[in-house]
């Protein structure tokens, strides 16, 4: 509660409790759920929404991200094929639709077969004349998405992007041994700062 009103005093801001939520882990008892939820005044939820994005004790699957391919289809279907040049299809999917997902890439683990939805409605985007039929692709996936100075139209495969985006975040721990983050991973994994090389939670 510290925290909270520590930091209304600083920022001017206050919690509207009407609108927040507390999200617990499975290993809290419940007794602890009960007495933390009616401390701070919210509601006790097994997942959550903040800006856009899914909050939850359990992996996400294809269907919480149901949203996230179904605006990318809505701009597809919104954009209109038959009114767009080629070139103009390839700005807004490299633009639009690919990049759609980095938001929530970043923060969350997203099933490999919902990327694969997102660039399955890019490639018909880019080849069909009109989207009740399928036009002909006259290249492979593979190809369009090399470097323009390959041949390729440019585009970002979205699943090379996950090592990329997890190797950035490793890098933030490694570099800010002292940020907030790596204090609550300490505290929840590795139980220290300087974790002992070899131990079991090293591993983990």
């Amino acid at each position: 509660m510290s925290i909270l009103t520590d930091y209304c005093l600083w920022t001017g801001q206050r919690v509207n409790r009407t609108k927040s939520a507390v999200l617990f882990s499975k290993r809290t008892p419940t007794s602890t759920k009960s007495r933390l939820a009616k401390l701070l005044g919210c509601c006790k939820v097994n997942e959550l929404e903040y800006f856009g994005l899914k909050f939850s004790m359990r992996r996400l699957k294809r269907l919480d991200f149901a949203p996230l391919v179904q605006k990318a289809r809505d701009h597809t279907l919104g954009w209109g094929i038959r009114h767009l040049s080629m070139a103009g299809r390839v700005t807004l999917i490299n633009s639009v639709l690919l990049p759609s997902a980095v938001f929530q890439m970043t923060h969350t683990i997203i099933p490999k077969i919902v990327l694969n939805d997102i660039e399955k409605l890019s490639r018909s985007f880019l080849w069909d004349k009109d989207p009740s039929h399928r036009g002909l692709h006259y290249a492979s996936w593979e190809d369009v998405a090399r470097p323009r100075c390959k041949g390729g139209l440019g585009f970002h495969a979205s699943v090379k992007w996950i090592g990329a985006l997890w190797a950035r975040i490793a890098w933030n721990i490694i570099g800010s041994p002292l940020g907030l983050l790596q204090r609550c991973l300490s505290l929840m994994v590795w139980r220290s700062l300087a974790p002992r090389e070899g131990s079991r939670e090293v591993g983990r």
